[in-house]
């Protein structure tokens, strides 16, 4: 690998922005989320019964549609995508690739629909409703911040 190549394959492009999440970010979501508080039962045989994800119910999620198309999208907030997917994001990934992951787990049918334009505005709404829903600051939770 020359030189250059080398050097410009450990940047992000331009206008990508790191997806990192430090342990005291995510612990912040935790807390905030109420993680602490999940209420796991256990069966006559004496084993734990987890409660399904908030992140596949209406509360747990970001909802949006597409001008034109009569159906619901549903992204779990941050908080609430599965543990191999929020592992990647805290590997440090951009914003674009972070959102592709999401689509392809969550809502398949978008890839190919979905511009770059729509892609920022769609990354900013839910990493607002990922920080409200979780009671944090956009700071605190969020693609890239």
């Amino acid at each position: 690998m020359s030189k250059k190549n080398k050097r410009n394959s450990t940047r992000p492009t331009a206008g990508q922005q790191r997806a990192q999440y430090t342990d005291e970010q995510l612990e912040a979501m935790r807390r905030q989320a109420g993680f602490e508080d999940l209420e796991i039962q256990t069966d006559a045989d004496g084993v734990d019964i987890l409660p399904v994800s908030k992140g596949r119910t209406d509360a747990g999620s970001y909802r949006f549609r597409i001008a034109g198309d009569d159906k619901t999208y549903r992204l779990p907030n941050l908080q609430y995508i599965d543990m191999d997917l929020a592992m990647k994001l805290r590997g440090g990934i951009s914003d674009e690739d972070a959102m592709g992951e999401l689509f392809e787990r969550y809502a398949p049918e978008l890839l190919g629909q979905v511009d770059g334009e729509q892609l920022t505005a769609l990354t900013d709404r839910w990493r607002k409703h990922s920080a409200k829903s979780a009671g944090a600051g956009t700071s605190e939770v969020g693609l890239g911040e």
